[in-house]
This record gives structure tokens, sequence and C-alpha cells, in this order.
């Protein structure tokens, strides 16, 4: 019975995250450059590290700075982990660089959700 419980609880939860994402809404916990809105249940620009986003898109766009490059002047910026405060790997920089989420799309469940106005 508890099973039960536990896969009905878990399709619900997939469902409704879904819906959210279909009206267009990041679901779940926000990216870098990003804050989740508990009241408004949606993610809003982070005044600290939004800012520290951008630069770091215009560093890039430049494109003379490599990517570890990038990586030594997003921490000498102070663009840290949002969870840890540590320092961005390269690879975490190169993933932000290249996720949807920063010009209006994302991807969610592995399905193109349409492009938020």
């Amino acid at each position: 019975m508890a099973k039960n419980y536990i896969d009905n609880l878990s399709e619900e939860m997939k469902k409704g995250m879904r819906e959210k994402a279909q009206q267009g809404h990041w679901p779940t916990v926000a990216h870098v450059g990003y804050l989740n809105n508990r009241e408004t249940k949606r993610i809003e620009i982070d005044p600290v590290r939004g800012p520290l986003v951008a630069k770091l898109f215009e560093w890039y766009a430049r494109g003379d700075v490599s990517l570890k490059e990038l990586t030594v002047r997003a921490f000498a910026a102070g663009l840290t982990h949002p969870r840890s405060g540590r320092r961005m790997t390269k690879s975490e920089i190169h993933r932000l660089l290249h996720n949807p989420v920063y010009y209006g799309d994302f991807i969610w469940n592995r399905g193109q959700v349409p492009r938020v106005a």
C-alpha cells in the first residue's frame, strides 16, 4: 500500500512539473543568475549574480577569451556557485553559456517548451 502511495505521489509531482513547464514557467530550482521567488512561484533575475552572468556572456561574445580565462575572470568578478559559494568549474561555465534558458527558451523532460514571452 505504501509503494502505491509513493508511486502515485511521484506521478502527480511529475504531472504538476510538466504542466508548469507547458505554461512557460521553470518548474524546479533556478539556474545561476536567477532566483526562485517563493511568493510568485517563478524565477527572477538574481540582483547579485545576474549582472555577473551577463558580463560573462559579453566576454564570451568577444571571442578572444578561452573558457579557462572566462572561469578565472568570473571568479575574480565574484561569480560563484549559488548553493555552495565555491568557484565555478570550467565545465559549469561551458554549460551555462550553452544553456537555452539564458536566451528565453528551455527544454524540459527532453521536449522543447515554447519560448517564454
